[in-house]
């Protein structure tokens, strides 16, 4: 899904899949970020369902 939402930005944008990758990337890091933060320690994910 990803590749695909890149493709079409950049025939929007007309500028190479590659630039628009560069500046995704911050984005993409921060949800990786996001995603380990919330997985990784179980006692976190706990704590916003209330168990």
């Amino acid at each position: 899904m990803v590749g695909l939402n890149l493709f079409i930005a950049s025939g929007i944008a007309r500028i190479g899949v590659p630039q628009i990758a560069r500046g995704v990337m911050p984005f993409v890091l921060i949800l990786l970020v996001d995603l380990l933060i919330i997985s990784v320690p179980p006692w976190l994910s706990l704590v916003f369902t209330g168990q």
